[in-house]
């Protein structure tokens, strides 16, 4: 028990070497620079997803106004790294109509009426306040 106990402890008092990186959305992200490109940076944020940000997005790290300066050590991304999109077989986009198909107003009556057949039952067992 006093293992697991020290164990926890040590992995609480582990620094994280994240960056902590403000966008200027206010949303923040915490994860690693591993990559820059001439208008992006690449963060790692340590879930098996890399996320790609463009530099004007790019507020503060670790509460230091960004600058380029910070990428100097973040090797540059090669245009040839990028995943392409897989090429989609003709006879699956000949399934997608060319505009959605828009709600049915009948459909949406039908559900309603349901909706409020429901709330009259539950009104007249006196289940539901007024």
């Amino acid at each position: 028990m006093k293992k697991i106990l020290v164990l926890i402890l040590i992995l609480i008092c582990t620094p994280s070497f994240a960056e902590k990186i403000e966008l200027m959305s206010g949303q923040t992200v915490r994860g690693k620079f591993v990559g820059r490109g001439q208008d992006f940076v690449r963060v790692d944020t340590g879930l098996g997803v890399e996320l790609n940000y463009y530099l004007d997005e790019i507020e503060s790290v670790d509460g230091e106004p960004f600058n380029e300066d910070i990428l100097e050590d973040v090797p540059e991304v090669l245009e040839e790294e990028f995943e392409r999109p897989a090429e989609i077989p003709e006879e699956i986009l000949g399934d997608i109509p060319a505009k959605p198909v828009p709600v049915q107003q009948k459909d949406l009556d039908i559900k309603f009426m349901y909706i409020q057949e429901q709330v009259n039952k539950e009104l007249e067992k006196g289940n539901v306040n007024r």
